[in-house]
């Protein structure tokens, strides 16, 4: 299965929260598996992210376009996504390394921790 479908049903299952603000807080309270972040995000959001995941050992997923994380999840571009489900984040996860060793595409995903 596709990042961007897993993705959409994890938006459609009501485990994703989009946006910044939102994700943000969804940190802060817990919530959070893996932070889903836009190869084109801005240096603040990255930081932003990558000091509240760092916080509460978030992982975080590098993937795709902001155009593309919109589109994933059924909205317009977006910088960063929440998954607030374990299974969701596994399979996100392990979606990016199968590609990634079929193929030996670099960049298409970069998973921090």
């Amino acid at each position: 299965m596709s990042v961007p479908s897993l993705l959409g049903f994890a938006q459609n299952a009501g485990r994703l929260v989009a946006g910044r603000a939102a994700a943000m807080r969804a940190v802060d309270a817990g919530r959070v598996h893996l932070l889903v972040v836009a190869n084109d995000a801005s240096d603040r959001l990255q930081r932003q992210v990558n000091e509240g995941a760092e916080a509460r050992q978030v992982p975080i997923l590098k993937w795709g376009t902001k155009a593309e994380l919109g589109t994933a999840v059924g909205k317009r571009d977006l910088g960063v996504v929440a998954v607030c489900d374990t299974g969701f984040a596994g399979a996100l996860m392990r979606e990016v390394g199968r590609h990634v060793a079929a193929t030996g595409e670099k960049g298409l995903g970069d998973v921090y921790v």
